[in-house]
């Protein structure tokens, strides 16, 4: 919970998420797709998250949506980069792939509402 203070800011309760239609899907897909990789609490979320193993039970949970980043766009490390979005409270697991062999490893959760809040209206 600490973590969701830190970028939503001190005393901030957070509004829940907005209903997943199709339209604040897209608004939030967009808003990633553009921010994921500049965005200060975003940047924050990704650091603080863990690594996590392809067996965790909490990646059984089925995604709303998922917005891929192809490597060397935005940080340029030659990694791809898949987030997986969850309906409940946005939450989220961040697979990085390297390439090989279709190989990846996932970090998180990241409560992305915490900084999404901001951006989608």
């Amino acid at each position: 919970m600490a973590l969701l203070v830190g970028c939503a800011g001190p005393g901030t309760r957070l509004p829940p998420p907005p209903p997943a239609t199709q339209a604040q899907i897209e608004k939030e897909m967009q808003v990633l797709q553009q921010s994921f990789f500049t965005d200060p609490c975003m940047d924050q979320l990704r650091r603080r998250a863990s690594e996590l193993t392809p067996g965790d039970t909490q990646l059984g949970i089925k995604a709303l949506y998922a917005v891929e980043f192809a490597p060397n766009t935005q940080r340029r490390d030659g990694l791809a980069y898949r987030l997986h979005v969850q309906e409940r409270d946005r939450t989220s697991y961040l697979y990085v792939g390297d390439g090989s062999a279709g190989s990846y490893r996932i970090y998180g959760p990241l409560p992305l509402w915490a900084c999404l809040h901001r951006q989608v209206p």
